[in-house]
């Protein structure tokens, strides 16, 4: 019973566990790979932007103010936030551990440079706020380093009590990781200079817009969780497609992708495992290989192997469980099919084999349930140019594939 044989495949659990952890591992080293990269991209980002920062200077010019102005308020906080603006600069991550591990070293970077924009931020703001009480207070032109710095427009703070600015600086520290640091400055700006407002007005003020932030920061999902989706996707679109052009913004689009792509790229694996085990068992029949094509599109995955000079044996395996057998005519050099009857020949000659295939096949775990066994039938000859349809270990990719990038 040789003519074309179709049957489904069912992979033992063990098997198909196997597979997927080496899915996972295969994964969590191209994940490994690619956040390594991203933390070098950042710690030169880093690297960069603190090579612009003087703190001398500030330090310079807080130490002339100190000797003409009167209030400690701004010197205070401009002294505490340099401390904090070295001790953040001074942070290392070691980069170590698994992809989980590395995200939060990433993730660490990340917020270590929105900080110390965020610290520089508000070290130049109150530098304007000391220039400005500065020169108001100076009783003669002293010619300081101070005084040839170019800022912009000043800010006088005026009358601003010690409580007042407790809870503003307050704030601003809890704000230093914040995204979007001067939009959220410039609301508790708005508030401190409104001079129409008494202090406890403004501290009560300060605080309902900071529990508001808080609410809307803790509804919002973690950074490190947002980074692990991002690398989930960019890894599989890389293993699946072989590159990665656009990550969605969008969260729940994300992660319903990602379980997609999963799904897929565990089905590729485990055609591939299949595949792989049929060629070893034709192997050890003594088949020899004349050429495999992956057609992406249907999933499919087709081996041919020489088995006569009339013919030869094509084994098409699906990654949704089914399998097909049949023995193939060849077309002559000159484009002309060779002996129907031959072919037919062949059928009855593979009839013992195909038992064989499929003993073998169960030592790797692969059970076949036959569904049709077609009898040897010249109705059933067909021919192919084998070395025009497949070359040896080609990929057909007919999938109309989405575009995706990651964008750093």
């Amino acid at each position: 019973m040789s003519g074309p044989k179709y049957s489904d495949y069912v992979l033992e659990r063990q098997r198909l566990l196997m597979i997927k952890a080496q899915l996972e591992a295969e994964l969590e080293r191209s994940k490994c790979v690619q956040i390594i990269e991203n933390i070098n991209v950042c710690i030169e980002k880093n690297n960069l932007y603190f090579s612009q920062i003087d703190i001398e200077k500030y330090e310079r010019n807080i130490s002339v103010a100190e000797e003409i102005v009167k209030t400690n308020i701004l010197i205070n906080e401009l002294k505490r936030l340099i401390i904090e603006l070295k001790t953040n600069l001074e942070k290392k991550y070691a980069i170590k551990g698994n992809s989980q591990e590395l995200l939060v070293v990433l993730n660490s970077y990340e917020r270590k440079l929105k900080k110390t924009k965020n610290l520089v931020l508000r070290i130049e703001d109150l530098m304007r706020e000391l220039n400005a009480e500065y020169n108001q207070q100076r009783q003669e032109n002293l010619e300081h380093e101070f005084e040839k710095v170019q800022w912009d427009a000043p800010t006088i703070t005026c009358n601003l009590s010690e409580n007042i600015m407790k809870v503003y600086s307050n704030i601003m520290e809890q704000l230093m990781d914040c995204e979007n640091f001067e939009i959220e400055k410039a609301k508790y700006d708005a508030i401190l200079h409104n001079h129409s407002l008494d202090d406890n007005y403004k501290i009560s003020q300060m605080k309902m817009n900071f529990e508001s932030y808080l609410i809307e920061k803790q509804a919002g999902i973690d950074n490190v969780e947002v980074l692990k989706l991002r690398s989930d996707y960019i890894a599989l679109s890389n293993l699946i497609y072989g590159e990665c052009l656009e990550v969605p913004e969008d969260i729940e689009c994300l992660k319903e992708e990602i379980a997609e792509m999963l799904t897929e790229a565990q089905g590729q694996k485990v055609g591939e495992y299949v595949a792989d085990c049929i060629d070893k068992v034709m192997s050890d029949l003594g088949y020899s290989v004349a050429g495999s094509e992956v057609l992406s599109a249907q999933k499919l995955t087709k081996q041919h192997y020489e088995y006569s000079s009339d013919s030869s044996i094509t084994v098409a395996s699906s990654e949704n469980g089914a399998m097909m057998f049949e023995v193939v005519g060849k077309k002559n050099k000159n484009g002309t099919n060779s002996s129907i009857a031959a072919v037919k020949a062949d059928m009855e000659r593979f009839c013992p084999d195909f038992q064989k295939v499929k003993k073998g096949l169960q030592q790797y775990g692969i059970s076949l349930t036959d569904k049709k066994l077609c009898p040897p039938d010249e109705k059933y000859v067909r021919f192919v140019d084998i070395n025009n349809a497949s070359s040896s270990n080609r990929r057909i990719t007919t999938r109309n594939r989405k575009k995706r990038m990651y964008n750093e």
